[in-house]
């Protein structure tokens, strides 16, 4: 129940970014896309080393990767989301035709549950929505034998 309230609200927030961009008619202002969106553990090479929709929070970092095609020229964010709010918001400048970018982001390890990445454009036109899992680490039920 809490995944379909939490989806719901990931809509929401993407419709609600989609219906004041735009024209008239409400048509993307742009014909670019996002060919490849992934969160990883890290970054080489500038490629991600692994494709993650969870995370313990014995880890904090994590990294939003997005591959652009026919953006050349426009402002792309990364706008992160925890609870339905934004906490923070990455752009970038597309330099190519064909190009990739991420964002590194730090968690609070108390902030566990979905986290939601929207790739918006200057005009606030969502292009794609990723959504990962935090998860509490568990804690060891069993006694300790260190003396």
């Amino acid at each position: 129940m809490r995944t379909l309230a939490f989806i719901i609200s990931a809509l929401s927030i993407a419709l609600s970014l989609h219906a004041t961009a735009g024209d008239e008619e409400n048509t993307p202002p742009i014909v670019g896309h996002v060919d490849k969106a992934v969160f990883s553990s890290g970054i080489s090479n500038r490629q991600p080393v692994d494709d993650i929709v969870t995370l313990k929070n014995s880890r904090n970092v994590i990294y939003y990767y997005t591959e652009l095609s026919n953006l050349k020229g426009r402002k792309i964010s990364h706008a992160w989301y925890y609870q339905g709010k934004e906490t923070s918001k990455v752009t970038f400048v597309v330099g190519a035709s064909q190009q990739s970018v991420y964002s590194k982001k730090t968690l609070d390890r108390r902030h566990t549950g979905k986290w939601m990445v929207i790739v918006v454009d200057e005009s606030g036109w969502a292009l794609k929505a990723s959504v990962f899992q935090y998860l509490a680490t568990q804690k060891s039920t069993k006694p300790s034998t260190a003396q």
